[in-house]
């Protein structure tokens, strides 16, 4: 991992990355000066992935590494509220060693994530079939190649892409189609689960986007000018459902209507949003 800046950037020539002091010192530039998400030899042997932030010089400044399914709360707490990756491995974000321990890699993926939760070092839910639809959605015919034992064949092209569209869209309807007309606490259970997995793409989409387009000195002041904007509607919104139950007698249709309205709007505007970056040229 130590050579991984000079490896990417001074052995290619690619001196967009790099600057250099007046005795003649490589620096890289704070564009490149951030949190990595690096892969190595070791990681195919243990499922781990480093995370590492470098020096200006190169060297490592911080690292320690996660399983996969724990990067989720780096991200967030990185991305979203722009922590420090030294605070983020201080106060244990993404589970402390024990719950970061070496895979085995020689399970299968199903198996893997099974030998896990057993040990109660997962924090999801769900079951091998729930688990087994999740990825062939995302990675449709992974599984196949896997228990072929061609694997390693798998193109990183055939992966699924997600579309906040389509989620925001799936939304609106489980909102409208499953929870406005159903009655009963079967339905309530199968809405809150459909809507988790629908609604959690375009709801993390937002923080990745200002975190993509900032500089990383930037990160926190842009994510804070978003949340104070999404405040707004936070503020509002409780005292709407509250008066919307209470002008339907204590029933929650009216508050349906009103969020499945919200997020057809919602869905309106990222279909305007693409339109209007497709005709200027980033579609």
């Amino acid at each position: 991992m130590e050579d991984t800046l000079s490896t990417l950037f001074l052995r290619t020539a690619k001196f967009c990355a790099v600057g250099m002091t007046r005795s003649g010192t490589a620096l890289f530039t704070t564009e490149y000066n951030e949190d990595w998400y690096i892969l190595d030899e070791k990681s195919l042997e243990t499922g781990l992935i480093n995370v590492v932030r470098f020096k200006t010089n190169g060297s490592i400044e911080h690292a320690t590494h996660r399983r996969p399914f724990n990067l989720t709360q780096i991200m967030i707490f990185h991305v979203g509220n722009g922590w420090p990756l030294k605070e983020i491995i201080d106060e244990g974000i993404g589970g402390w060693a024990h719950l970061n321990k070496a895979l085995d890699m020689d399970l299968s993926i199903l198996d893997i994530l099974q030998e896990v939760k057993d040990r109660g070092e997962y924090a999801g839910w769900g079951d091998k079939e729930m688990w087994a639809k999740e990825i062939e959605r995302a990675a449709p015919g992974y599984l196949q190649l896997e228990a072929e034992g061609r694997a390693g064949e798998f193109r990183l092209e055939g992966l699924a892409e997600l579309d906040p569209i389509c989620a925001a869209g799936l939304s609106t309807i489980f909102t409208l189609g499953i929870w406005l007309p159903g009655n009963s606490h079967a339905t309530t259970i199968v809405f809150a689960a459909a809507f988790g997995f629908s609604s959690g793409n375009f709801t993390a989409l937002s923080p990745t986007l200002v975190a993509q387009i900032s500089d990383i000195h930037e990160i926190g002041t842009r994510s804070g000018a978003l949340y104070a904007f999404m405040s707004a509607s936070a503020l509002v919104g409780s005292p709407i459902g509250g008066a919307s139950i209470a002008a339907a007698s204590g029933e929650y249709w009216k508050l349906q209507v009103f969020t499945g309205v919200m997020l057809a709007g919602g869905t309106l505007f990222y279909s305007m949003a693409r339109v209007c970056l497709t005709k200027a040229g980033f579609g």
